[in-house]
């Protein structure tokens, strides 16, 4: 995604939600970052409880309760927040 966003000039770049549960969100926030950099702040991104089973199976993790998903995405938010406030501001990135 990083090589196409600094292909283009217009496009604004991001995925769909990306689920919390098995994937870090440090690298989840590094990953949006560098393509928020490389398009010039036209990236966004997404994550949440995600909520399908047979992902959780395909990665043979444990399938958390809907509570435990949606507290799991709450921290995560918290620290993308986090990340955002302590971010310096760049020309052109928002």
């Amino acid at each position: 995604m990083a090589a196409l966003a600094a292909a283009t000039k217009r496009i604004a770049w991001g995925r769909s939600s990306s689920g919390v549960t098995y994937r870090n969100p440090a690298l989840q926030i590094k990953e949006a970052t560098q393509v928020d950099v490389i398009s010039g702040g036209r990236s966004t991104s997404a994550s949440g409880p995600v909520g399908a089973e047979r992902e959780f199976k395909a990665f043979d993790i444990p399938f958390p309760e809907p509570k435990v998903r949606i507290r799991n995405a709450a921290r995560d938010a918290r620290r993308r927040q986090a990340d955002v406030e302590r971010r310096p501001a760049q020309e052109g990135l928002v």
